[in-house]
């Protein structure tokens, strides 16, 4: 085995630990941040405003260009292996449609509930952004799960059964 034909497979493993991470991130900020922030609005959004307030950017905007740049290598390092290629265009196609909706709806709709904490709709909007933001993580879920089969898809053609 030479070294071209295991950088294809390093470079999958190595976006599996930065994306997993990643959504481990996202999963404790669900079941924990988010969870208490919908909890009592507009009292719980205070945990979003002040000097010490929770503040996910150095996460987000660290990793979220890291795993974007990752499927980029990983996607021209496995290219000429169609099966590998094949799941990890799709993983990236969902990841980019998951980050377009962040970034249309996600992120600037905290900045729109923060605005106006005075709306009588906010513990609904906050439940709403809640909910859908559970299934935007289970997307996630699902991204990493492709990424682990072209991983394996991958290893397969390096080690035959």
């Amino acid at each position: 085995m030479n070294k071209r034909s295991t950088t294809g497979l390093y470079a999958i493993a190595t976006l599996c630990l930065f994306y997993l991470s990643m959504v481990g991130g996202g999963a404790y900020e669900q079941m924990t941040v988010t969870k208490v922030l919908v909890s009592a609005p507009p009292d719980s959004f205070a945990m979003l405003q002040g000097e010490y307030k929770f503040s996910p950017v150095a996460f987000w905007a660290k990793l979220r260009p890291l795993t974007i740049l990752l499927f980029v290598v990983a996607l021209s390092a496995n290219w000429q292996r169609q099966p590998t290629r094949n799941f990890l265009v799709v993983a990236f196609g969902l990841d980019l449609l998951v980050t377009t909706a962040t970034f249309l709806y996600f992120a600037p709709e905290v900045g729109l509930m923060l605005e106006d904490l005075n709306d009588p709709s906010l513990a609904d909007r906050a439940h709403t952004w809640y909910r859908l933001n559970f299934l935007r993580l289970i997307m996630f879920y699902a991204v990493g799960a492709l990424l682990l089969i072209a991983f394996k898809k991958r290893s397969e053609t390096l080690h035959p059964s």
